[in-house]
């Protein structure tokens, strides 16, 4: 188009600024303006004013579907092309792997099996280092008012089945590795009830277990009855079954996920572990298995229980989740409460036998209950960004916290009403 460069380079330079930021309002007005009001100290011949008239309708339509694409992709929430997939304002955990525990506490594994342990304060705004080591995400931390506490972390080598316990006196601010007993050929799972009591499997050689107690955070351990743990935990691998107590020398074995094929689903004693006995009732017909599909359990200091428990079919499908709850450390059982459809990985916790949460769906919904499963509340999407909760834990039935990922990103989140809202917290550094 021939005529005054001036007035070609102002409409050009708005249309140049529109493909790089949002438009302004009355962007399509201002080209036309700056076409219409640049000098004219020379006039065109008519041909050529009217290919001016036509280029500069043409390009108050390109800027109207510009403004347009721009405003509904804002709306939408779609990202630009080429953004980075990661959730805007969500600070991501730069970890392979991450737990969170109840009062505060998260574990983060790096890719080389490298794990620190951090205590958030502020509400979870900020965090300090506490315990480094080499293993796996640890599957309790354990503190009780007096400053007492245990971290029962995962083993170097799965196959090795180490016992790595780490005691604190003073809330905490320092670990200390406690030395395992001697005589074992393997370990179990170590399991504390409280910041200076638990128990731990040793096993001896083929058929032949114990039970192990400590009740000065793992400084030192008692040996109890020698037992035939092939005999009791039949077609199970007694080192890695996650056996919870009570008080009493009460405890629960729950069965690894898809592990045997014995016919009721949890083991129990009464006595610290010198005899065990089966117990659990069936679900709705279907007989119940330790390849049934079993999730997770919480066992109390007082005895009370909740088992989660979500059946296959033939197909091996799951079906509906199921909660189980117990009075008694698991001698008897109620019948089970249907509290959700099938999902596939779920996130699940309980603080006693009345409170509980499980994640649905995708992994964004969230279930919580405050009354054994009589009446069940539905959070969808109860995390930002289209996270998916991974692990969840609450110190009370209003305050917890969670571990979620979206798109490849983990982040950490802080609920202050029961699950119902969660709110993104900066991750450790």
């Amino acid at each position: 188009m021939s005529g005054d460069p001036r007035r070609e380079e102002v409409p050009m330079r708005e249309l140049l600024l529109a493909t790089i930021e949002p438009p302004a309002p009355g962007l399509a007005e201002r080209v036309l303006a700056a076409v219409a009001n640049g000098p004219d100290e020379r006039r065109e011949p008519r041909g050529h004013w009217a290919l001016s008239l036509v280029a500069v309708l043409l390009a108050g339509a390109l800027v109207g579907t510009l403004v347009l694409g721009v405003r509904l992709s804002h709306r939408s929430g779609t990202p630009a092309a080429g953004a980075a997939p990661a959730v805007a304002g969500i600070g991501a955990i730069r970890a392979a792997g991450a737990r969170v525990f109840p009062g505060g506490w998260v574990a983060e594994q790096s890719a080389n099996r490298r794990v620190t342990l951090f205590q958030g304060s502020d509400g979870g705004r900020t965090w300090v280092p506490r315990l480094t080591y080499d293993g796996g995400l640890p599957s309790q931390v354990v503190l009780d008012a007096s400053g007492a506490g245990v971290v029962v972390a995962g083993p170097r080598d799965v196959s090795a089945a180490e016992l790595l316990v780490y005691e604190t006196a003073d809330g905490g601010v320092t670990w200390k590795r406690m030395p395992a007993p001697t005589g074992a050929s393997a370990w179990g799972i170590p399991f504390f009830v409280d910041g200076r009591q638990g128990w731990v499997l040793a096993s001896l050689g083929a058929a032949v277990a114990e039970m192990l107690s400590t009740t000065d955070g793992g400084q030192t351990w008692t040996a109890g009855t020698q037992f035939n743990d092939r005999a009791n935990f039949p077609g199970l691998s007694s080192v890695h079954l996650r056996i919870l107590w009570a008080s009493g020398g009460r405890a629960i074995v729950v069965p690894p996920l898809g592990a045997g094929t014995v016919p009721v689903h949890v083991f129990v004693t009464d006595d610290g572990g010198a005899t065990w006995r089966s117990s659990f009732p069936a679900t709705a017909g279907q007989p119940v298995t330790a390849a049934n599909g079993q999730l997770d359990a919480r066992l109390l200091p007082d005895g009370r229980a909740v088992l989660f428990l979500q059946p296959v079919d033939e197909k091996g499908r799951g079906t509906a989740l199921l909660a189980f709850v117990s009075a008694d450390a698991g001698r008897s059982w109620s019948q089970g409460v249907a509290v959700d459809g099938p999902a596939a990985d779920r996130a699940l916790f309980a603080l006693d036998d009345a409170h509980w949460w499980a994640s649905t769906g995708s992994g964004a919904d969230l279930l919580t209950t405050a009354d054994g499963g009589r009446t069940v509340q539905r959070h969808p999407a109860a995390l930002p960004g289209g996270f998916a909760f991974q692990s969840i834990g609450f110190t009370s039935p209003g305050e917890g916290w969670a571990v979620a990922t979206a798109r490849g990103q983990t982040a950490l989140f802080l609920s202050h009403d029961g699950g119902a809202h969660w709110e993104p917290l900066t991750p450790p550094v």
